[in-house]
């Protein structure tokens, strides 16, 4: 199946995870020459005024984080309780310059990011 007359959302297509989700695309013939792009879910203003922490509050299931590694590229690793165990599931990414926290690419609605990724490492759940 091709994105031919569909609309393809990548999230964070700049950096070196949504590249690598754009790639996947391209390699398994999925992305034609029409496909058009959007970029979602941006927030403009203060990490206090977004009702971004809000998502985590109301998420359905159990979720525990962990500090790794995809690709290369320093993440937070998002674990859902499957009811069994703790499965890695998607991740958030965070651009940091000179200690500060530049921007934060949250992937949580997007988990097939860590299967299109190369390499993932996790680091350990906190209890």
């Amino acid at each position: 199946m091709t994105l031919k007359n569909k609309v393809a959302v990548v999230y964070g297509a700049g950096g070196a995870i949504g590249s690598a989700v754009a790639r996947a695309f391209a390699r398994e013939g999925a992305i034609s020459a029409d496909a058009r792009l959007r970029v979602a879910d941006r927030w403009v203003g203060t990490l206090a005024d977004s009702p971004y922490f809000g998502t985590y509050e109301r998420w359905p299931t159990p979720w525990r984080l962990a500090v790794g590694e995809v690709d290369g590229d320093p993440v937070i690793i998002i674990h859902l309780w499957d009811g069994e165990r703790w499965t890695p599931t998607s991740l958030v990414h965070l651009e940091v310059a000179n200690h500060r926290i530049l921007r934060i690419t949250d992937y949580m609605l997007c988990p097939w990011i860590l299967t299109a990724a190369t390499s993932v490492v996790a680091g350990e759940l906190e209890s």
